[in-house]
């Protein structure tokens, strides 16, 4: 992860048109997010974009997850 702020998370990684939607993991394999934008540029530094799962947004899952 290159950074998180507030919902928003950056990362690096390789991202390819119809990803969005698409699980981001961390290094433990563990689901911090999902996938909605890359940087247009193609190369080494390209940034990918998704929304982060923040204590509120888990809690809102866990609470209307069809069970």
């Amino acid at each position: 992860m290159v950074s998180v702020e507030g919902s928003s998370i950056v990362y690096s990684a390789h991202t390819d048109s119809g990803n969005s939607g698409s699980p981001v993991l961390n290094s433990n394999n563990e689901l911090v997010g999902i996938h909605f934008a890359s940087d247009v540029k193609i190369d080494d530094n390209r940034n990918a974009y998704g929304v982060y799962f923040t204590p509120e947004i888990k809690k809102f899952i866990a609470e209307n997850i069809d069970k």
